[in-house]
């Protein structure tokens, strides 16, 4: 019998046969008597529902997890009103309804039937005045700024289609997800007027049950007033008390739903909470403090306040102790140290090997310590971005356990070649190495790019633009290599491949100033994609110019047939201009982003110069930069003057 339950309820018939039977069951309890045993049950299930409601929210991680909750809040809803009249019902006919009514009065009232209405009219308030009107605001503030902002996403959408950033799959995917976003914010606007009536039909009941029942005791039953009141106020409190706190349970967790912002791929809110909370320890030693201070006051009890600042600083207390056993525990971290697995895998790391081209490594204790702090995780998280941003495959990294390298420092090395040194800091050493890491795969990788990067590259276009795909790989995949660096060096995303493929198509050859044109060509497409990647989250532009005479000297020498490198070994002055570009660009570490701005007819020269320099410093064009929302210069390098003039110029 229970398989056949089972795979009724698999059913999709069977499902939607249940959803109706169980709606006209609701509907039967207005009318139909329900026994005391009955009613026992049906008011456990109430409860379990409300926290049933607040569990469903709180585990789901994406607003599509949710599409059903407005038509679940309706029908918890219309149960509890139902079985509200049952109980209402059974108390004023029989004089009871059921042990869980008569427990939650008791335990309430106790003796004081003002002390119980008192309490019932405080959880009433809380929920009507506090959860529901704000859950109620925010629901029609989000409704409607769902709508206002559709037009502007679905424009959006179709113009990624147009300039081919999303297949048309895609599209269709993102649109649905958008209509169902829409649907559900404006559903739950409707949903929760029934949560605010059901709040106010409680607190009327509550009356109707107090003079229901003093009518019939003392006009049927023959009972004082007193005595009236005294039996029926326990039934009418436990009765509203059984209906009103499943009803804030709902309101909590429609509130939590509409309070709270979910992508996809999102953690799930409680997670989420927990996790903003603590990224900071610093925190608890604050509120520890505080906590402490609290004893100071007069009147607040000692125990307290120590137990409460104890308790806070423990945290903080425990990760400075093991911080200072890692690093003291130098020997047996190399023999605990274990490297295993991939980067791209959560939780592990990759042991290197004489084949992995890129490698960091460290002292085993140091290593032991990025491994306990997640540093997987976050390099996961990091060569995602870094994916998303240069839009190609990155390297892998390998980790070298080295005990004879000092503690507190991380080499990166590249085909063998140290190419950084990375200090730890004392504190979030995982996150900051993850950083560095992802900035050398940033910079150096490009300019290591081959034929077979290419080849991975084509293939990953190939679903989207197959023609296009196929007609560029006819050019010679070292040129289409050389092309490829030259735009990743220049702050190009190859992630907008349809522009790139079709000027490659277009282009019979890409040898010797062809492929200077097509470069510029597909940076005049791309010049508002190139501004925007250079800018930070205000939208601005941090850029370095240069004066008129290194301007007049790079137009002159731009000119001039040779390779860049063989004229900055034989010109003084353009040593001098890329030494100083170094300098001020290592002077200015702290700026993540910031690019050089030149006019057009030398960045490509300019580019190179900066680019044999081994300089970390995209150039842009002045038509390129005027895309930018704003700019604003941090300095004017020259031949002569040196840095100069600082400003900000709006778009």
């Amino acid at each position: 019998m229970i398989a056949s339950l089972q795979s009724f309820i698999r059913n999709s018939a069977g499902r939607d046969f249940a959803f109706i039977a169980a709606t006209l069951v609701v509907a039967a309890m207005m009318v139909v008597p329900v026994r005391p045993g009955m009613l026992d049950v049906l008011i456990a299930v109430n409860i379990l529902a409300g926290f049933a409601l607040v569990v469903f929210v709180a585990l789901a991680a994406r607003t599509g997890d949710l599409l059903t909750f407005p038509v679940v809040l309706l029908v918890t809803t219309v149960f509890r009103l139902a079985l509200s009249v049952a109980t209402s019902r059974a108390i004023l006919t029989n004089g009871q309804a059921g042990e869980i009514v008569h427990g939650f009065g008791s335990l309430v009232i106790r003796n004081n039937i003002t002390a119980g209405l008192v309490v019932f009219f405080v959880v009433a308030i809380v929920q009507f005045i506090v959860v529901t009107k704000g859950a109620e605001r925010i629901a029609e503030v989000a409704a409607r700024f769902a709508l206002d902002a559709m037009p502007g996403r679905q424009m959006s959408i179709e113009a990624d289609v147009k300039a081919g950033d999303m297949s048309r799959q895609d599209a269709k995917l993102a649109r649905d997800a958008l209509r169902k976003e829409n649907n559900l914010l404006g559903a739950m606007d409707g949903a929760m007027r029934f949560v605010k009536g059901d709040s106010i039909a409680t607190m009327v009941m509550i009356f109707v049950n107090l003079l229901g029942g003093a009518i019939i005791g003392t006009m049927q039953k023959g009972l004082g007033f007193g005595d009236a009141i005294g039996r029926y106020a326990i039934l009418s409190v436990g009765d509203a008390l059984v209906a009103q706190v499943p009803s804030l349970l709902s309101a909590v967790a429609a509130g939590i739903l509409l309070s709270s912002v979910s992508s996809a791929g999102s953690q799930a809110v409680g997670s989420s909470i927990i996790q903003e909370l603590a990224r900071d320890k610093r925190m608890f030693g604050a509120l520890g403090a505080a906590a402490l201070a609290l004893t100071l006051f007069p009147g607040f009890p000692a125990p307290v306040s120590l137990g409460l600042g104890a308790l806070l600083l423990l945290p903080l207390i425990v990760a400075e102790i093991k911080r200072k056993a890692a690093a003291k525990d130098t020997s047996s971290g190399e023999d605990d140290y274990a490297a295993t697995t991939n980067l791209g895998e959560p939780q592990q790391l990759l042991h290197a090997t004489v084949y992995d081209p890129y490698v960091f490594a460290g002292h085993p204790s140091d290593l032991n310590r990025l491994e306990r702090d997640g540093l997987a995780n976050l390099m996961t998280e990091t060569i995602t971005r870094v994916v998303a941003e240069i839009g190609f495959p990155c390297p892998i990294f390998g980790i070298r356990a080295d005990p004879g390298l000092p503690a507190g420092e991380i080499r990166i090395e590249i085909e063998g070649v140290h190419i950084r040194t990375v200090k730890l800091p004392s504190e979030d050493a995982a996150p900051y190495v993850a950083s560095e890491l992802g900035r050398a795969i940033a910079v150096e990788y490009p300019r290591r790019l081959h034929a077979d990067d290419v080849t991975d590259w084509v293939k990953k276009m190939e679903p989207r633009y197959p023609s296009l795909a196929a007609e560029a790989m006819k050019h010679e995949k070292a040129q289409v290599a050389a092309l490829m660096r030259k735009l990743l060096l220049g702050g190009v995303s190859l992630a907008y491949g349809r522009p790139i493929l079709e000027e490659l198509v277009a282009t019979p050859s890409l040898e010797g100033d062809d492929m200077a044109q097509v470069e510029r060509r597909i940076r005049q497409r791309l010049s508002t994609q190139i501004a925007t990647r250079q800018c930070d989250a205000t939208g601005t532009l941090h850029a370095l110019h240069l004066d008129e005479a290194a301007i007049a000297l790079l137009e002159a020498q731009a000119e001039v047939s040779p390779a860049v490198s063989d004229i900055i070994a034989a010109d003084e002055e353009l040593r001098r201009l890329a030494a100083d570009i170094r300098g001020w660009r290592a002077a200015h570490a702290d700026l993540e982003k910031v690019c050089m701005v030149v006019p057009e007819n030398i960045r490509g020269f300019a580019a190179t110069l900066v680019q044999d320099a081994a300089i970390d410093l995209p150039v842009l064009s002045t038509l390129e930069a005027a895309a930018a929302k704003s700019m604003k210069v941090h300095a004017k390098l020259g031949l002569s003057a040196g840095e100069q003039s600082i400003g900000r110029f709006n778009h």
